[in-house]
């Protein structure tokens, strides 16, 4: 994924609170309804998991290449290095299975750009209110 699917992703999902030693500690997603670490992590995310800001990004290197991997696989039409960024940042925040099942990707894969980018707006919803980005 590009730098700039990283930052955007980084911006939008945040690290977490910090504990007194300066790792950032799992909440409690009222939205999600799950435990949550910095970058929307929730996967074996517990209320006593913390992580150093080097755990942190080196995790979320290695499960985002893990998801732009799954989004290339799903793509018949290849994105451009933008598209893959911006779907690869939607898998994240709905699962690859959510992905798959989209219309952004139908659009996509139809090679209907216009389309598949109003199709994002689909997905502005968690625990059904509106959430920013």
């Amino acid at each position: 994924m590009n730098q700039a699917g990283i930052d955007l992703l980084k911006e939008f999902e945040g690290l977490a609170p910090k504990l007194p030693d300066g790792r950032f500690r799992a909440y409690w997603d009222d939205l999600g309804g799950v435990w949550t670490g910095p970058y929307g992590f929730t996967a074996d995310v517990t209320k006593d998991s913390a992580w150093t800001q080097e755990e942190a990004d080196a995790r979320l290197n290695r499960e985002i290449s893990q998801y732009e991997q799954s989004v290339r696989r799903a793509c018949t039409m290849p994105p451009n290095e933008n598209e893959l960024a911006a779907m690869t940042c939607l898998a994240w925040n709905i699962g690859v299975s959510g992905f798959k099942r989209s219309t952004v990707l139908r659009s996509h894969n139809k090679a209907e750009p216009e389309a598949a980018a109003r199709a994002f707006a689909l997905w502005n919803q968690a625990g059904g209110k509106v959430v920013r980005g």
